[in-house]
């Protein structure tokens, strides 16, 4: 064999020998999701305008509730609750919003309910009592400024200043609303400076622990002297100033509207008890009771829990109740529902619990003679 021959083959079987154990480029590794920088930051969501007051809020109409006027937001704290009867995010949340205001409703918290979608007042009214809501449901109530959000649930919290704090889901907003209300009571209590006894008092109303837990131990300390006790009769007042709004409404109405005055006192010796206004109250009630028409409300009521459970078992909502198949399908519960309704109006034709009775009824196209 020729030498350029040889030297060729050589090289050729080296080649050959080196490639065989030659590796494809390595691939670009790609991050471990299990070791991802800690400190490395997520593209930030588009900022909602947080630059409303509550002179921003355009009141709707109202449907359920007692009508609010604009003069009636100043210096609480205001949640504007957007909510629809065809959201069913919205439809879980409103019995735990009524559970909050039913807690601390009567320490300067106002929660309007806006419904934004389409419906006619009769669906509204009718999906808002279902869902247990006590506090004034409106159409189209709006805040101005807040057309950045186009989904619903959405709650906007303002506190007693007026300011906006929070915007976002109402599973979201309870911890807010709480602080708000611990702080608008501090700031109503009319003292520059709060003795050192008070601290732990004021931080756990700063914190959002309920104003019920906080009272009993304020209305025991009213009675301490020098600042101590000025610290307790300014709390004590900021705390009770809703309920005493109620207790002198409820008196301008005793005589000539029982009923009413009774259903605006009825809890109040639960929700401030051991203070003075609780004893008032109370008092109050004793006297309202012996009316026939607080007693043939009371005996009404038990009525109504009859027609409740059939309400639950109609399952409004879930079905057009005046379609003719719904109407064949629960025709025995229907029946059942006429005959309770029947019976109430003729016993308490007067009572609001009777009203009650015969506007379920009517949603589900019962005739009550």
């Amino acid at each position: 064999m020729r030498p350029l021959a040889l030297f060729t083959l050589v090289a050729a079987i080296f080649v050959l020998t080196v490639g065989a154990g030659a590796q494809p480029p390595a691939a670009k590794a790609k991050p471990d999701p299990k070791k991802v920088d800690p400190k490395a930051k997520a593209d930030p969501e588009p900022a909602l305008n947080m630059k409303m007051t509550i002179a921003d809020i355009r009141l709707g109409k109202s449907i359920l509730g007692p009508k609010v006027e604009a003069s009636d937001l100043k210096g609480k704290v205001v949640l504007v609750d957007y909510w629809g009867i065809k959201c069913p995010p919205c439809i879980v949340a409103m019995p735990k919003t009524a559970d909050l205001n039913a807690e601390i409703g009567d320490f300067g918290l106002i929660i309007l309910g806006s419904h934004v979608q389409e419906g006619n007042e009769e669906d509204i009214r009718a999906m808002a009592v279902k869902l247990r809501a006590n506090f004034p449901i409106s159409n189209q109530t709006r805040v101005m400024g807040a057309d950045d959000n186009r989904f619903i649930p959405h709650t906007l919290l303002f506190d007693h200043t007026g300011k906006c704090i929070f915007r976002g889901s109402p599973s979201e907003v309870e911890p807010h609303i709480r602080k708000a209300v611990g702080n608008a009571i501090i700031a109503n209590a009319g003292r520059e400076k709060f003795t050192a006894s008070f601290e732990p008092i004021l931080k756990e109303l700063r914190a959002g622990m309920s104003p019920l837990k906080v009272l009993p131990r304020v209305a025991a300390m009213r009675n301490f002297t020098g600042d101590a006790g000025a610290d307790a009769k300014g709390l004590l007042s900021a705390m009770t100033a809703g309920g005493r709004k109620k207790l002198e409404q409820a008196e301008a109405l005793r005589e000539s509207n029982p009923v009413e005055a009774f259903v605006m006192v009825e809890k109040l010796p639960m929700a401030f008890k051991g203070s003075p206004l609780a004893t008032e109250a109370s008092e109050m009630i004793g006297k309202l009771r012996k009316e026939k028409a607080v007693t043939a409300e009371l005996n009404a009521r038990l009525a109504l829990e009859g027609v409740k459970k059939l309400d639950q078992q109609l399952g409004l909502g879930t079905q057009d109740p005046k379609k003719p198949e719904f109407q064949k399908a629960y025709a025995p519960l229907l029946a059942q529902l006429k005959s309770k309704a029947t019976q109430m109006k003729k016993a308490w034709p007067d009572a609001l619990a009777t009203k009650e009775a015969l506007d379920t009824a009517e949603r589900y196209s019962v005739e009550i003679k």
